[in-house]
């Protein structure tokens, strides 16, 4: 409740605030104030309640989800087959009929896929059906070995012994073995790199000894500390403060400000490698986009933080993807990055992307994201279940087609094969049920009220449907935006730790960083041991040989099949 004010010369507390006491307090006209303006906040709250309820009341229960709510896109009730709500005939929309047939259709469209899977996987049986052999008995882990799940770890033995006095005239029975996991903590020292020169004695130039090549000769601190920096603050976001305190414990007493130069020191020597990264997933014929918000500290008003976003550009069928910062959302951000790309592009409902489609000028074809629909029938379950729970389920089998051919793909010799396929199964399956989705929506869209989820969640998809369904006549692209979103998701978790970056500059930075963490992680390469090589390499190699230090290019350099192909 808002403060109120009574006509007298002394201010009132908010009527929350009141206790009985300070009401006894007050006087008769003091008190009726009080009352005039308790019951006129109330005529207020009960006009936009009347104004419309329907909208109050998903709002309200919209918020209690986001607050209480389970955040999985599933629905509270499962669908029981019955059909309530809706008039048993409507000229302008369907019968209850109608949505019993759409609903039957929709199990005999399940029914065939799954017969017509179960077809395709006895026609291809699994080298374990055609073996006679029987399976080697699995050996049994000790419980070091389970809790380490197939980690490679250094092993020291201890070995301990009696007195020779004491097992003089005794036989050895047996060994009592334990072990125990270990580890040796941090441990900071200064390592000190000594080049002699020489000059020759009847004149010349100096001589000296090459710089070790895995140090960079300018910085003052070695690869490893500032890969070691950078993992902690991209990979598991640690705020520099945080940090520096971590530091001090292990036995270096520094500053922030010192670990913050250091951070953006170690990330500019990736900038050179970034441009190609930028320039190697552009090159790829199809991209998903997103952006997401950060805060930015030190940039416009004093005390106040500025709202920029991180853009994402993601190629699915390839290693390749990178983060740009950007001050806005707006066009002028997205078209510098994009302006020479052709292809596809998968995004989310997101104006800036249709506008860019036009700009174009059908240079690239958008796509969209089934997921976003499916989440807004999964918020309109309140409104019209009926509508929701029917479109769910065919979004759904949807989806079922999907994970099918993903069952399918190593039976594929390359991509592009299986691309074909995927775009066969869908011409197959998931065109019968899209046409079942747009018949429901069709169909239901003048039986909703404007304004509500149902009805947004119904023009989200009908406004675009081209664009969703655009992906039936592609087998390379994807049914939704997710793999791109997975990639937002350390940047969520890690501004909700140090709050916000420091200027333009420093955020620019940290999208480089999280570009070459996230590569490393899609070509499954460890990001600390990537780095600590490859920091040093960068100033050595050509432009031409950036390429070979990308994550992907660099795991299959340091593979021994890849050695021994070569030799």
């Amino acid at each position: 409740m808002r403060c109120i004010f009574a006509s007298s010369n002394r201010k009132l507390k908010p009527v929350n605030k009141i206790n009985v006491a300070e009401l006894a307090s007050l006087s008769k006209e003091e008190i009726l104030e009080l009352l005039q303006n308790v019951l006129s906040e109330l005529h207020k709250l009960q006009a936009i309640v009347v104004k419309d309820p329907n909208q109050f009341s998903e709002r309200l229960s919209l918020l209690s989800k986001l607050l209480f709510g389970q955040k999985k896109d599933v629905f509270k009730n499962k669908d029981n087959g019955q059909l309530e709500l809706f008039p048993s005939s409507n000229e302008d929309g369907v019968t209850s009929e109608d949505l019993q047939i759409i609903d039957n259709k929709i199990n005999e469209l399940s029914k065939e896929i799954d017969r017509q899977t179960a077809t395709q996987s006895e026609e291809k049986p699994t080298a374990q059906h055609i073996s006679d052999t029987p399976a080697n008995p699995v050996k049994k882990k000790s419980r070091i070995e389970s809790l380490l799940r197939n980690s490679v770890l250094e092993r020291k033995t201890t070995y301990l012994e009696v007195p020779d006095a004491v097992k003089e005239n005794m036989v050895l029975v047996k060994e009592v073995v334990t072990e125990k996991i270990d580890r040796v903590s941090a441990k900071f020292f200064i390592h000190k790199i000594v080049q002699p020169i020489y000059a020759p004695k009847d004149g010349g130039s100096f001589v000296k000894p090459d710089y070790p090549e895995d140090q960079i000769e300018q910085a003052t601190i070695t690869p490893a500390f500032m890969s070691e920096i950078v993992s902690l603050k991209c990979e598991h976001h640690l705020p520099i403060d945080r940090m520096n305190k971590m530091f001090v414990t292990e036995g270096l007493k520094t500053s922030v400000n010192n670990i913050y130069n250091w951070f953006s020191s170690s990330v500019s020597h990736l900038e050179p490698l970034y441009a190609s990264l930028v320039s190697m997933t552009l090159s790829q014929s199809y991209l998903q986009a997103d952006e997401s918000p950060i805060r930015l500290n030190g940039e416009g008003a004093k005390g106040k933080c500025h709202r920029g976003y991180m853009w994402y550009f993601n190629s699915p069928s390839s290693p390749f993807c990178f983060m740009k910062y950007g001050n806005g959302r707006g066009f002028n951000e997205l078209e510098p990055v994009l302006r020479n790309f052709t292809g596809c592009l998968q995004s989310d409902g997101y104006s800036v992307y249709n506008k860019y489609a036009v700009e174009t000028k059908n240079k690239v074809t958008l796509f969209r994201c089934w997921a976003h629909a499916r989440r807004n029938f999964i918020n309109a379950e309140d409104n019209h279940p009926e509508i929701a729970i029917k479109a769910v389920k065919i979004i759904d089998q949807l989806y079922k087609i999907e994970a099918d051919c993903r069952k399918h793909k190593d039976q594929f010799k390359t991509d592009d094969e299986y691309y074909t396929y995927r775009q066969k199964q869908r011409e197959k399956f998931s065109k019968p049920l899209i046409e079942l989705l747009l018949k429901l929506l069709e169909n239901t869209k003048s039986l909703v009220t404007p304004g509500l989820k149902i009805e947004q969640a119904i023009q989200y998809l009908l406004s675009d449907w081209n664009m969703f369904t655009n992906y039936l006549d592609n087998g390379k692209v994807e049914i939704d935006n997710n793999l791109v979103e997975n990639l937002v998701r350390p940047l969520a978790i890690g501004r909700k730790n140090y709050l916000f970056a420091y200027k333009q500059m420093n955020a620019q930075l940290l999208a480089v960083a999280y570009s070459f963490m996230l590569s490393c992680k899609k070509a499954d390469v460890n990001f600390k041991e990537w780095l600590t090589d490859v920091l040093p390499k960068i100033a050595r190699v050509k432009k031409s040989e950036y390429i070979n230090l990308l994550p992907h290019n660099w795991k299959i350099a340091r593979t021994p099949a890849h050695v021994s192909d070569n030799t």
